[in-house]
């Protein structure tokens, strides 16, 4: 009985402890992130449509990558495993489509919301993420050549997961720079649409 006793009240002040130990680890802020998104946003395929629809042989140069940017808020639980919860914009893509009846161009951009957790093993300074995301592709409807539109991948929104890696390195004790790369499954919800952000930030 009295090995019992002891038994359980370790267990109730371990319980106790656990709220102030947690109260100490814990850290909150937010950070923000810019650089290159290498992003598909179905170039080939939307001239292949306008090619098959038109019967003309139809080209395509376009933007494989531009500047984006995130801001994000952070919860850590401790030194090893948090929270982020993001923002992410990517600036125009545009995509220029030529045949023998002309040209046009169409530009594509990609906004979201995404939410991961983060890992980081052993305080080295590296960590790894993996979540989800909700974004939106902007884009035209329809492209109009000599006169004649032709219906492309358009507007869309859908969810989809996310993974990364990264570095960070402490300035001060409030203060600390990242480096990561983070790839975006399925923007927009479309099938294949991906994108990889690589990107330098700040953390607050």
């Amino acid at each position: 009985m009295k090995l019992r006793n002891k038994t359980i009240t370790l267990l109730l002040l371990s319980l106790l402890l656990i709220p102030s130990i947690s109260a100490a680890q814990t850290k909150s802020g937010f950070g923000i992130e810019g650089g290159y998104a290498w992003v598909d946003t179905k170039a080939e395929e939307n001239a292949q449509t306008i090619a098959n629809l038109s019967g003309r042989t139809t080209t395509v140069t376009y933007d494989k990558a531009d500047i984006a940017g995130r801001i994000y808020g952070y919860y850590d639980f401790n030194n090893q495993f948090g929270l982020q919860i993001g923002y992410f914009k990517t600036a125009s893509l545009d995509q220029t489509h030529t045949n023998s009846a002309g040209s046009a161009t169409i530009s594509y951009d990609a906004t979201g919301v995404d939410l991961a957790g983060v890992f980081k093993p052993n305080n080295s300074g590296f960590f790894g993420k993996v979540g989800v995301h909700q974004s939106k592709v902007n884009g035209a409807a329809s492209a109009t050549i000599g006169g004649t539109s032709y219906r492309l991948s358009a507007a869309d929104s859908g969810h989809g997961f996310l993974a990364g890696i990264g570095f960070e390195s402490p300035i001060d004790k409030n203060m600390a720079w990242t480096f990561g790369v983070t790839y975006y499954d399925n923007l927009g919800g479309l099938s294949d649409a991906n994108a990889t952000f690589v990107s330098v930030g700040l953390k607050f």
